[in-house]
């Protein structure tokens, strides 16, 4: 039993304009800049991790440039709409390009590339996510951008999504395959002083030669996933409570096992002590099946807004039985 403790702590400064402070220059270049056909916003996010014991686990003891992205948006001829998305850490590197369709909040389409609506812990943005990171569970099975036609809409407290995507992630559908991913969920309102949303979630396709998610094994035939999310919030409290499950078909490791179960949950309590002030905790549990590992993870967190354009986030790990050494390289950890 290995147990071992990270400090992280972020800054997150995220800009739609300019100064708050009005002068005919910056009045001139924010109605340039911000109108419904075209508005330029921008995210960074830098900060660093400490490991308290092994300097070589994970993100180790480093300094780190998470985000840095430029988002292009806007809205044309009342129901057509666009988003460019680039990051801007190593080099430019394209996450976001889709165009759409959203005849109200009922229907709405996207086309391009673009993050699929699925699991509860994957949905938020950056700006609006509980913790630095998100869970393991979700980084092994779960892929943050696809190709491809995406559905969403509202109808009273009945949400749904549905996506058709290559399945490979940014790249072209070599093998003519599609992966489809989905989501249904239900809103209960004023329930305990608050709102309950209950989801599941789930997506099958084949996808040969694949990584899965953003840390997953490589995928050499057919994969799916399905999950089940609770998310309970009222002006104080917040709980949210998540399942997920995938079946993935990978290179034979042993004579009778060609696929691998990863597996996982996690609980989150958050509570507000100012609107500008939130404290967080959150455990969860991760196994895999193909290496007969199972680990957990402890989350104690702070989120606090110092500004409307300036928040930092200070995280507390405490890791049990988790093997990986360090964070692996990715296409794109951006969300």
């Amino acid at each position: 039993m290995k147990r071992i403790a990270i400090l992280s702590f972020v800054f997150l400064i995220s800009l739609i304009g300019y100064a708050q402070k009005k002068t005919p220059l910056i009045t001139t270049v924010q109605s340039r800049l911000q109108s419904d056909a075209f508005k330029a916003s921008a995210l960074v996010q830098a900060g660093f991790h400490y490991s308290l014991s092994d300097k070589t686990f994970y993100k180790g003891r480093s300094f780190e440039a998470k985000r840095a992205t430029v988002t292009i948006s806007g809205k044309l001829d009342k129901h057509f709409f666009y988003v460019a998305r680039a990051d801007m850490i190593k080099e430019p590197n394209l996450l976001d390009a889709y165009i759409g369709y959203a005849r109200n909040e009922k229907f709405k389409v996207r086309l391009g590339v673009l993050k699929p609506k699925q699991n509860l812990d994957n949905n938020p943005s950056p700006v609006t996510m509980d913790f630095i990171s998100r869970t393991m569970v979700n980084d092994l099975l779960i892929d943050l951008r696809q190709v491809g036609l995406a559905m969403e809409g509202k109808i009273g407290g009945f949400g749904y999504a549905a996506s058709l995507v290559n399945g490979n992630h940014t790249s072209l559908n070599s093998d003519g395959n599609f992966y489809a991913i989905g989501r249904l969920q239900y809103e209960f309102f004023k329930i305990v002083g608050g709102n309950l949303v209950l989801g599941i979630s789930g997506s099958h396709g084949e996808c040969p030669d694949v990584q899965s998610g953003l840390f997953g094994p490589q995928v050499t035939g057919n994969r799916k996933t399905y999950g089940a999310d609770l998310y309970y919030h009222s002006k104080k409290l917040m709980f949210k409570a998540e399942y997920l499950e995938g079946d993935l078909e990978i290179e034979q490791i042993t004579p009778t096992r060609n696929n691998d179960i990863i597996s996982g949950y996690y609980f989150t309590l958050g509570y507000n002590l100012s609107p500008k002030l939130r404290v967080l905790s959150r455990w969860q549990n991760w196994q895999r099946k193909a290496l007969d590992t199972s680990a957990n993870q402890l989350t104690v967190a702070v989120n606090q807004m110092i500004s409307k354009y300036v928040s930092y986030r200070f995280n507390f790990n405490l890791y049990k039985d988790a093997i990986f050494k360090k964070e692996p390289e990715s296409r794109s950890v951006f969300a």
